[in-house]
């Protein structure tokens, strides 16, 4: 029954991948600000606030009114959002429809120049958003705390240093020291002048905020004397960790231990040489802004009992082709790739970029095998793409429906035991 490419989200490594990120945290749900642009599914953000969560970042309007709703049908009034986008003209007025449909929920904005204050909606917070070296967005470090001050005490919630740059320094002592130093005038520089309360003193409720740490920077910053010594009024702000992803690696990260939790299924649909076949999963399916290659082809073994692996080639639109690596070359065998891996064979990808590629579904299927029987259903990615008109309704027709149907046939999709195997064919 499945239709291919197709996204698929697995809730136990879902769910793990939430509790080791909070273990992190110390347990403490509130100093995780996780960044929904990576799931944009109201499921994936009901177990975010079944785990305690309470604080979340994300980019688009249209993610601030999905979680917006998805906190109200949950009962949440104390939810925290953080639209971590310096946003502008009918953007940045939408935004302040948002916050106006849903007060339970505190709604800021990004702000990175005095004359852009005074643009900000009243129904919306304010962070200053501090560029700590990545020049993506954020005023200089050291202009930070002048710009807070033109920022009305009411409405200023704090500073926002993403430090998505990190990746750029070797995993380790030279990724810590380049952190620390950052996070060391962060301190001394931004926070300081600002805080009423710090170092040794625990801060109190009208202290700003400090929002740092993509995945990348995530166990440094946690691990820094002077942001651990802050509390709550210091949060981390990764999204990719949820779902995880082939940037997030075992290799890469292995303290953070995570799963995957997202991929993308894809069925053989033409073999062009004996020792290659295409898929049917190309950048419509599978975001290809970060780098070749877009995704690994998880691996499997074929009718002699062979171990193979897969080298994608470069995609096109609809299209993805593999070429097969013989892990134990075959004595002897005389099997092309049309007989090694049968047409209408279905593979699991597991991106290189998660974020992009969730955005490009309109829904998935969830695979639960914590349940008994294992369930599976169809659930929207209800917040992806972006609103056309400022006064267009907030959320979508059929793009607000949290579940689509379920059964407890999965169609076709493995369970995360079998992730690394060829499934059989369909």
């Amino acid at each position: 029954r499945l239709v291919t490419p197709a996204l698929i989200l697995y809730a136990g490594p879902i769910r793990r991948n939430v509790q080791r990120i909070l273990a992190k945290c110390g347990s403490n749900p509130l100093k995780w600000r996780p960044h929904v642009k990576t799931v944009k599914c109201d499921w994936v953000v009901g177990e975010l606030v079944a785990a305690g969560v309470r604080r979340f970042k994300c980019a688009t309007p249209r993610e601030a009114a999905a979680l917006g709703d998805a906190l109200r049908r949950r009962g949440v009034t104390d939810g925290d959002v953080l639209v971590a986008y310096p946003h502008a003209g009918a953007n940045l007025q939408r935004l302040g429809l948002v916050a106006e449909a849903y007060p339970e929920t505190t709604y800021s904005t990004l702000v990175e120049d005095a004359a852009a204050v005074a643009d900000v909606p009243s129904s919306l917070g304010i962070f200053v958003d501090v560029n700590p070296g990545m020049h993506r967005t954020g005023c200089a470090l050291e202009t930070a705390a002048t710009l807070a001050q033109a920022v009305d005490p009411a409405r200023f919630r704090g500073f926002h240093s993403y430090d998505g740059h990190a990746s750029k320094f070797a995993p380790g002592d030279e990724r810590r020291d380049a952190l620390f130093a950052t996070y060391d005038r962060l301190l001394a520089e931004v926070l300081g002048p600002v805080a009423t309360k710090m170092g040794g003193t625990p801060p109190s409720d009208g202290d700003p905020e400090l929002i740092t740490a993509g995945t990348p920077a995530l166990v440094h910053s946690l691990a820094h004397p002077g942001l651990r010594a802050l509390g709550t009024r210091h949060t981390v702000s990764p999204g990719t960790v949820v779902l995880s992803d082939l940037q997030c690696d075992a290799a890469l990260f292995p303290e953070l231990d995570l799963e995957p939790g997202a991929l993308v299924a894809s069925r053989v649909v033409s073999h062009p040489t004996s020792t290659t076949f295409t898929l049917d999963a190309g950048v419509k399916a599978l975001a290809a802004d970060a780098g070749h290659p877009m995704c690994a082809v998880l691996g499997g073994v074929d009718d002699e009992g062979t171990s193979l692996s897969f080298a994608p080639q470069r995609p096109s639109e609809e299209h993805l082709p593999v070429a097969i690596v013989d892990e134990e070359p075959p004595t002897g065998s005389s099997l092309s790739s049309k007989e090694r891996v049968p047409r209408g064979t279905l593979f699991y990808l597991l991106p290189r970029h998660v974020c992009p590629t969730v955005n490009l579904a309109d829904s998935a299927l969830l695979v639960d095998t914590d349940q008994d029987p294992p369930e599976y259903s169809v659930v929207a990615i209800n917040a992806r793409a972006h609103d056309l008109l400022l006064d267009q309704p907030l959320l979508l027709g059929d793009n607000n429906n949290a579940e689509v149907s379920s059964s407890s046939s999965s169609g076709g999709a493995s369970s995360p035991a079998l992730m690394r195997q060829v499934a059989v064919s369909m």
